[in-house]
């Protein structure tokens, strides 16, 4: 018989070979990903997208239910930022509302069609009631160079987070849903950037964002 320390050889060697193999399939997916980002991005976006983008959220109404959605969706926005490798500033923060900047070249491009409403959905108060509860914020998005936009009632909600009947998420303008809110608002909102830049752009807009 080997000795103990020949005898694992083997099994070492092939480990390391299987981590290395690991390694290098990793690194091309992201090698391959990085490129396919730059060529969509060329194709979809022009100078004026390249911006860091300054994205305003603001209660339509005041409550303390209204205010944490706020607080929720700009955290959803800050945390998709981190996982891209955005820079954040929180540059302002009230009762109803929050600003923030997403710092990196074609923010603004990504994050535009988040404008519009977004509508939380949750079970009634009491349980004699029937009609769930409705949250709505409005998000502004701008580049940043571009002074923040007054608030407005805007034109109705463009996306609904469910959190009473489908758990999900859906948008009213690209149709695209999700069926975890919470992983939505966790950050994952790739598939609602990528269906709005479909629409937006049409064919131009193949491949993930």
């Amino acid at each position: 018989a080997l000795p103990p320390r020949l005898d694992r050889a083997p099994v070492s060697l092939r480990e390391a070979e299987d981590a290395l193999r690991d390694d290098l399939a990793r690194a091309y997916a992201r090698l391959s990903a990085g490129i396919r980002r730059a060529e969509r991005e060329l194709l979809w976006f022009g100078p004026r997208e390249r911006d860091d983008a300054r994205v305003t959220i603001a209660a339509s109404k005041a409550s303390d239910n209204a205010a944490r959605w706020v607080l929720d969706l700009g955290g959803m926005y800050v945390a998709w930022a981190e996982q891209r490798g955005f820079d954040v500033q929180i540059v302002a923060e009230r009762e109803g509302g929050r600003e923030i900047e997403v710092l990196g070249p074609y923010a603004y491009g990504y994050l535009r069609g988040e404008e519009g409403g977004h509508r939380l959905l949750l079970p009634p108060e009491g349980k004699d009631e029937r009609r769930g509860q409705n949250f709505l914020a409005q998000v502004t998005v701008r580049p940043r160079t571009q002074p923040a936009p007054e608030p407005s009632e805007g034109d109705g909600p463009i996306r609904t987070y469910d959190l009473w009947h489908s758990h999900g998420v859906r948008d009213r303008v690209t149709g695209h849903a999700e069926g975890d809110v919470r992983r939505v608002l966790g950050g994952r909102i790739d598939g609602f950037l990528e269906a709005f830049l479909r629409a937006h752009y049409g064919d131009r807009a193949a491949g993930e964002p």
